[in-house]
């Protein structure tokens, strides 16, 4: 028997052991941990499963004093960089007391702490997790957890020979899913406060608003995601300008930032577009929009000039509500750097008169045709103005090139004119009724005053096909989680109370569904806790029934605990005084009148059913 109980108790430390690695794992998934630091771990791991588990690896007191070390550096890193370290800090708090746990004895009591643990590394995981990989470790401690849990106090309490089967506990993995759901959606997460005192994900690009052409372009060729755009209204556009910053202090390598006054933004009464921005992995203070802002949700905003900017970090989500009527605020400068004075006079050249649209449709015409768009082996001749040598050379260049001169040849002819960048939207996914836009759609072109009002033109050639009508069934998937589980929100759960509100208040098609349902839930929940109730309760002597009808003593289960009695008195007195100290125990344990172990006396009296003669 000693062995048998041995066995099944390394059992129980080893899958504990295994939630610890799936623990770290969940980490690691979420993006939070770096994985050469999760392969470490599972080497402890794998280190401490080949040790004696009654015995400590390293001693008691050096790791105590470890730790107490560890917690020193990680006060003064939050005291010397800021709260932005506090996830950091925590993270690797929770990573040091996981491999002391390993490092030190593993009784049975040390189940629960290991357990402990990797519970608060789901749940650190959960809180910041930005990958949908993650649920693969969420599934596995869902399950795992209440097993390891069930088989501890089963060895503490010496019932191990009653253990449920797998049913069970895929029951039990399901009602964990379904009220952590629950919960999740009753209680949101903060997202935009864990945005801003997490420095667990280091944003990975920097939206650049400067054109510099003598330190190289910014133009990228990384394809990844850097946002997702709904656009609310029908139809949408085929693609769009994103716009990010104008620039209107022309030097001689590029464009600038002016030094414009700081506006107060003021929403207007009016909109035409709404659309829903998520920004990922971008590190900006500006705020994205098409056409002419007018109104930006959440509005702790300012305004420079005709640029907007967050007065804090960006949030996880926002919207702009945007008009195609063309922006009115006021012109810039038509200033021309010296040393560019060639290319002011070969704009005069090429468009003497006409309206400015005809003038600036000319210009692009002449750039489109002398020079070509290229992102590699740009040339860059020594001593020599980027934008000279690409206007008079007809060089190579990519967008920022064809917007810097055609900006600057339209100052040539007394055209007020800056340079504008941002993004290119030309990807739209049709599954999930989104854009998504990569860093390699970062994009730069022009703006001009004309008749009171700024106008866009883009120089650069156009690219056929560019725009993508492409079906991404992985990426709707995780924009999915993104938008209902990462960033959802007290206003995601104002739209579901309204949503149903309505619904019900005013009944169409789809009410009967969600009356249906609610009925259908509740009567689920209902049953189930009913069952739930009558289980707990009478599970133990449920055992006691069985294990009588197994030795023939039959007991009617609509009979009272006394008539049970008397029946066991009549068909098995050897057995009677002891199913009668069993039904006194169990009785005050059932309406709590004592601490009673009821498990430990149901399994020593069932065992003592089965080993007794009739």
């Amino acid at each position: 028997m000693r062995q048998k109980v041995s066995f099944t108790y390394r059992h129980i430390v080893g899958l504990s052991l295994l939630l610890s690695v799936i623990g770290a794992l969940s980490l690691a998934l979420s993006g939070v941990l770096p994985w050469p630091v999760f392969i470490a771990i599972s080497l402890v791991h794998v280190l401490a499963m080949k040790m004696p588990y009654d015995k400590d690896i390293i001693s008691a007191r050096i790791v105590t004093m470890i730790l107490l070390g560890l917690i020193f550096l990680e006060v003064v890193r939050v005291w010397t960089w800021g709260m932005g370290e506090v996830a950091i800090a925590i993270r690797d708090m929770i990573i040091a007391l996981d491999i002391a746990r390993l490092l030190l004895k593993k009784e049975l009591r040390e189940v629960y702490q290991i357990l402990g643990i990797s519970f608060s590394e789901l749940v650190f995981a959960t809180i910041f997790t930005l990958s949908l990989t993650f649920t693969i470790s969420l599934v596995f401690m869902i399950f795992l957890i209440p097993l390891v849990l069930y088989l501890a106090d089963a060895e503490r309490f010496g019932f191990l020979d009653h253990v449920p089967g797998p049913m069970h506990w895929l029951k039990v993995g399901t009602g964990v899913v379904l009220l952590t759901c629950i919960i999740f959606y009753v209680i949101p997460r903060p997202y935009d406060t864990i945005l801003k005192f997490n420095s667990l994900h280091r944003h990975k690009k920097v939206f650049s608003e400067d054109i510099n052409l003598g330190q190289g372009t910014d133009i990228s060729l990384d394809n990844s995601i850097v946002m997702r755009i709904v656009w609310h209204d029908k139809p949408h556009p085929r693609a769009f300008l994103l716009s990010g910053a104008h620039l209107e202090k022309a030097t001689i390598t590029g464009f600038e930032r002016s030094s414009r006054k700081i506006n107060t933004f003021r929403p207007a009464s009016h909109s035409m577009h709404r659309l829903t921005i998520y920004p990922q992995d971008i590190e900006v203070k500006n705020i994205f929009h098409p056409f002419s802002l007018v109104k930006v949700s959440p509005g702790d905003i300012r305004k420079e000039g005709d640029d907007y900017y967050w007065r804090s970090c960006m949030p996880a989500v926002y919207d702009v509500w945007v008009s195609e009527t063309p922006g009115r605020s006021e012109p810039c400068s038509v200033q021309v750097p010296p040393g560019l004075e060639d290319v002011a006079g070969l704009a005069r050249r090429i468009a003497p008169e006409g309206s400015a649209g005809k003038r600036v449709a000319a210009l692009t015409a002449y750039l489109r045709h002398h020079c070509r768009y290229s992102l590699v082996n740009q040339y860059k001749p020594r001593g020599l103005s980027p934008i000279k040598w690409f206007v008079m050379n007809g060089g190579e260049g990519d967008c920022e090139y064809f917007a810097t001169s055609l900006a600057l040849m339209l100052r040539g002819l007394g055209i007020p004119s800056r340079v504008v960048t941002g993004f290119y939207v030309h990807e739209y996914n049709p599954l999930g009724g989104y854009y998504i836009v990569r860093a390699s759609s970062a994009h730069a072109w022009v703006e001009y005053w004309d008749k009171g009002a700024w106008h866009t033109q883009d120089p650069t050639p156009p690219e056929p096909g560019l725009y993508r009508l492409r079906p991404n069934l992985i990426d709707e998937i995780r924009f999915r989680w993104i938008r209902w589980v990462i960033h959802y929100s007290l206003n995601d759960q104002v739209y579901f109370a309204s949503h149903v509100g309505n619904t019900i208040i005013n009944p169409g098609r789809n009410a009967i569904y969600w009356i249906s349902g609610l009925l259908l839930a509740a009567a689920m929940l209902w049953l189930g806790f009913s069952k739930g109730l009558r289980h707990l309760n009478n599970s133990f002597y449920d055992q006691v029934l069985v294990a009588f009808s197994k030795r023939g003593v039959k007991l009617d289960t609509k009979a009272s605990h006394g008539e049970h009695l008397r029946y066991v008195e009549n068909n098995w007195p050897v057995m009677a005084r002891y199913f009668s100290r069993y039904l006194e125990d169990y009785l005050l344990w059932r309406f709590g009148k004592g601490d009673i172990d009821i498990a430990s006396i149901t399994g020593k009296f069932v065992k003592r059913i089965k080993s007794s003669p009739s």
